[in-house]
């Protein structure tokens, strides 16, 4: 079966998402889920994007788990971009699951749905609904994964690497001293300045939102933090 829909979540959601799961293939609905696609011997690191690549559709889960959940974030950001390519139908979807006082950067301006509002069966109806409308259009091919280029301050690793380091860095920085956050966005775009939550925010939202708003805007721009962070804390960096 073609998959409509591709779930990310993180690992702790796992009961409500396997529901979802299990109500939408009930109703007919092609969802790829990874406890049940990835097949034994299977390289996942493989697999699961080229999986994420076919569908019409990701399904984030946005819950008080979000922060801790480094490859869900990885996956929201490619989903976004893949959203925004010229002509692009492929759709990201909020779903929220219980109070998260900084929503994920990029998914703030996506129209989500509130499970504890709509419940179970509504939100699956709705789901059934939209996966029918996307069936009946034809799908626009989304860019190939490009491999990942010689990076001029994080050379060796790959992308989605470069975003977890930096993460934990930042994390690690904002935990000690709020003032290094601005300090950083010194050496970066000013734009991100009005793209990050304020002082009052958790250390981790913080973070994340930069992370996130960097790996958007481009690897040059992830260069840019990276070089920042380096320059301010050599040791928290690779």
């Amino acid at each position: 079966m073609a998959h409509t829909y591709f779930l990310a979540h993180a690992s702790k959601d796992k009961p409500l998402i396997r529901e979802l799961y299990d109500a939408l293939v009930a109703a007919g609905v092609g969802v790829f889920l990874d406890e049940v696609d990835v097949l034994p011997g299977d390289e996942w690191d493989q697999v699961i994007p080229q999986a994420h690549q076919r569908c019409r559709a990701t399904l984030v889960v946005v819950s008080p788990n979000y922060d801790q959940a480094f490859y869900l974030r990885d996956e929201v950001h490619t989903a976004i971009r893949w959203s925004r390519q010229s002509g692009s139908e492929h759709w990201v979807i909020p779903m929220l699951h219980g109070p998260v006082a900084d929503p994920p950067y990029g998914l703030t301006i996506t129209q989500g749905l509130d499970l504890a509002a709509l419940g179970m069966e509504a939100l699956v109806g709705k789901l059934v609904a939209l996966a029918e409308r996307l069936e009946g259009s034809p799908m626009t091919p989304l860019a190939a994964p490009t491999p990942p280029r010689v990076r001029s301050v994080s050379a060796g690793l790959q992308p989605g690497q470069v975003r977890q380091a930096l993460y934990e860095a930042l994390c690690a920085l904002l935990t000690g001293s709020a003032t290094y956050f601005d300090e950083i966005l010194m050496f970066t775009v000013p734009a991100a300045r009005d793209r990050i939550p304020g002082a009052e925010s958790a250390p981790a939202a913080r973070a994340m939102a930069l992370v996130q708003w960097a790996g958007l805007q481009g690897d040059d721009t992830l260069d840019e933090v990276w070089a920042a962070v380096k320059a301010k804390a050599p040791t928290t960096l690779p």
